[in-house]
């Protein structure tokens, strides 16, 4: 019986890695505002943004940043209920008036000052900054090249240990994996918040330090590349 010897194949894998800075950072900023009625939580609410749109005025004015306002501004207003662990009947205990005002600025190294400023309107509640890089595609295109190059290196260091000729192998398949985890939204929190104790700071004072210090640092964008290598037919 005749044995028909395998192609030899060959994969290697390699981690490409890019870091670049953030060029956008984004804001989301929640009113609650409570009441007997869902009028009285309406107008509740109508004063924390009349507040709210106070500090974002001063924001802009006193050009501590470039401030984008996203129109895509959501409201609803719904009962507020509790469960009664007495007669096991959810009860109403009033109406919650919420609204959500999404705001951009390209200026991340402000973030701090942005965001002590809307954290001091009372009655608002500020979620994590978001961190984003515009052109995520040539940040990855960037950690694909960082890939290649590594690949080419490693190949050329195992194919002289194996005495292998790099002319009789040709890449047969390859494969790309981006993960872009760490640069974009609030978990790449390297924009560590740094609160040493409270601080109450009004946006009239632009002078003092932020209560909170966010340092964005980079995004890191990573690529894991397999390449797979076949032996040229005779």
């Amino acid at each position: 019986m005749s044995q028909v010897a395998a192609q030899p194949l060959t994969t290697i894998r390699t981690l490409g890695v890019f870091e670049t800075n953030y060029t956008t950072v984004n804001f989301t900023v929640t009113v609650l505002g409570r009441g007997k009625t869902s009028i009285e939580a309406k107008k509740a609410a109508e004063k924390i943004i009349l507040n709210l749109n106070t500090a974002i005025a001063s924001i802009k004015n006193k050009n501590i940043a470039t401030l984008e306002e996203n129109q895509n501004t959501t409201a609803q207003v719904n009962e507020e209920k509790r469960y009664n662990q007495k007669t096991h009947e959810e009860e109403v205990l009033g109406f919650l008036a919420t609204f959500t005002q999404n705001l951009k600025t390209s200026e991340v190294d402000k973030a701090s000052v942005i965001f002590d400023t809307l954290s001091n309107v009372e009655g608002c509640q500020v979620a994590p900054p978001s961190f984003k890089v515009k052109d995520i595609t040539e940040a990855q295109n960037e950690a694909l090249k960082d890939a290649k190059n590594k690949l080419d290196a490693q190949k050329q260091k195992e194919f002289e240990l194996l005495n292998l000729d790099a002319k009789d192998y040709f890449i047969s398949a390859y494969a790309t994996n981006y993960d872009t985890s760490e640069s974009d939204g609030p978990r790449p929190m390297r924009a560590r918040a740094m609160a040493q104790e409270s601080v109450t700071l009004s946006p009239s004072a632009p002078s003092a330090p932020p209560a909170i210090q966010l340092e964005a640092g980079k995004a890191v964008i990573k690529v894991t590349l397999n390449v797979t290598f076949s032996r040229r037919r005779d």
